[in-house]
């Protein structure tokens, strides 16, 4: 994570820009993984899996729009702290905010391959 690498470089503790860093990032992974991971959603209930798809059921909408917003916010924050100005909120935060607003409002969560194609426009992971 973004901590450890700071404290392996520096020898300190992460300042708070870092940590924000590292709060987005799971807010991002939370949003992107509960869209990929709802097309299991009635597999996971049945076999007992625990998933964000389940937990959220319903209401896995608004739950995944308050972790898209925290990671904008999370960004935004941190660069701040780190004094990045002009293009870095506009650019960067507003392209992602953008990015994940449409992904949010495209998702079919009626279509479970729906979830597969929102996933694979972020890029396959490793």
């Amino acid at each position: 994570s973004a901590a450890v690498g700071w404290a392996s470089v520096t020898a300190q503790i992460p300042p708070l820009s870092v940590w924000l860093l590292v709060a987005g990032g799971m807010c991002w992974t939370v949003f992107y993984d509960t869209i990929y991971a709802w097309q299991d959603r009635e597999e996971d209930t049945r076999v007992g899996v625990k998933s964000t798809p389940v937990l959220f059921g319903k209401h896995v909408r608004p739950v995944i729009s308050v972790f898209a917003t925290a990671f904008v916010v999370c960004l935004v924050s941190s660069g701040t702290l780190m004094g990045f100005r002009g293009t870095y909120p506009l650019l960067s935060c507003g392209g992602a905010a953008l990015h994940l607003g449409w992904q949010w409002w495209a998702w079919d969560n009626t279509n479970l391959k729906d979830s597969a194609i929102k996933f694979e426009v972020r890029g396959n992971p490793l």
